[in-house]
């Protein structure tokens, strides 16, 4: 646990009656609501039988002052961390990967190819940045086999019906479950396969565990129409790089009626590799070294835009700590982008550019460059990109 979950849950554990939950922070999908965040009060009340904001306007008038770097804001159930000066050792957790398993049911997903193939490519991206610390399971009523990478095995695989229930058709991952020891699991599943409350109660009734267990099912709309050549390039490629770089693109916001094949492999914003690959030799090319961020930082002094550049890097290991442990992949994208845009904005301007030639920048401009390209190189590392 971090320094500010051990505080926050000593604070808790005193002013709660019988509050035996761990607390863990992620990062906020939104930065206006704060930096971290965490539904512990929430789960709190659904525990004690009480209402989020009567626990909330419970704390408050106690809550101290629990540091000059963060403040903590209570809302609704939800406890917000604002980070004011930032160090190092208050992101460290994130950098970590936990142990997870990926499960990817073939009698679950539904009968069109289409949706099976942009829900395998979510399990695949998903894998891809475990840095080998998950695991996908692939299991169908005469199949189970486990894959530690991504390889063009995963191309023969089809989507079967099949009758049965969600006893019968989840066990498999209850039973690995009982026998991992990894904290995560995610279960994919396609729209109107299952009810999703249902197969948490059963896994709740099932199995009692601290693991924390997603279910993940894509909107019907996100899946729809996709295109014909893309679906065939999937299903014939016999090159795993074309494999990766299809995932990545079928993995994204998009709906399927937006995407394309070109997309994928042409050197244009789409396509992550590329973007990440010109980003990283732009770098190079103005002799900028890799080196992760090491700096206090005061936040508040800084420029709204300069703020939201900063944080679109320190955060990034946590949004892909969320994309690993809860499937949110197509949020870790989108965040994936948002770095890159604002970074090559900053770099490309044409007055840090004679600053970079003329060996003027600030600390603080030498920092976010060498920060920024030692994620690029990450990320590059991550997808295996020549």
């Amino acid at each position: 646990m971090s320094k500010i979950e051990i505080t926050i849950e000593n604070f808790l554990k005193n002013n709660l009656k019988d509050f035996d939950l761990p607390l863990s922070l992620e990062a906020s999908a939104n930065l206006s609501q704060g930096h971290l965040t965490s539904d512990i009060l929430i789960r709190y009340a659904q525990k004690v039988k009480q209402s989020p904001e009567k626990i909330t306007n419970q704390l408050i008038p106690v809550m101290p002052i629990f540091s000059d770097d963060y403040r903590v804001v209570l809302e609704s159930g939800y406890l917000n961390i604002f980070i004011e000066r930032y160090s190092p050792e208050l992101l460290a957790d994130f950098q970590q990967i936990p142990q997870s398993q990926i499960y990817l049911p073939l009698s679950a997903i539904g009968r069109r190819d289409q949706t099976f193939l942009r829900i395998l490519s979510l399990a695949i991206v998903q894998l891809i940045f475990s840095q080998k610390k998950a695991q996908l399971i692939v299991f169908g009523e005469q199949y189970l086999e486990t894959f530690s990478h991504p390889t063009l095995d995963l191309l023969t695989l089809r989507p079967v019906v099949n009758d049965l229930n969600i006893q019968e058709s989840f066990s498999p991952v209850f039973a690995s479950l009982a026998s991992s020891d990894c904290r995560f699991a995610t279960l994919w599943l396609g729209p109107e396969q299952f009810n999703k409350a249902e197969i948490s109660k059963v896994y709740r009734d099932s199995f009692s565990s601290a693991i924390g267990f997603q279910v993940q099912i894509p909107h019907a709309s996100w899946l729809k129409d996709l295109d014909q050549e893309i679906i065939h390039k999937y299903r014939e490629t016999n090159n795993l790089s074309e494999l990766i770089k299809l995932s990545l693109l079928l993995s994204g916001f998009e709906p399927s009626t937006d995407l394309f094949y070109d997309e994928a492999v042409l050197p244009q914003r789409n396509n992550l590799g590329w973007y990440l690959e010109v980003t990283e030799r732009r770098l190079e090319v103005l002799a900028i070294s890799a080196k992760a961020w090491s700096a206090e930082l005061l936040l508040t002094d800084l420029s709204k835009p300069l703020q939201d550049l900063i944080w679109s890097m320190l955060l990034l290991p946590a949004y892909r700590q969320k994309a690993v442990t809860k499937g949110l992949v197509p949020d870790f994208l989108a965040k994936i982008y948002d770095f890159l845009d604002r970074f090559n904005l900053f770099f490309n301007s044409p007055q840090l550019r004679h600053k970079i030639l003329n060996q003027t920048c600030s600390d603080l401009e030498q920092e976010i460059l060498a920060g920024g390209l030692a994620l690029v190189t990450e990320l590059r590392a991550a997808l295996k990109f020549p």
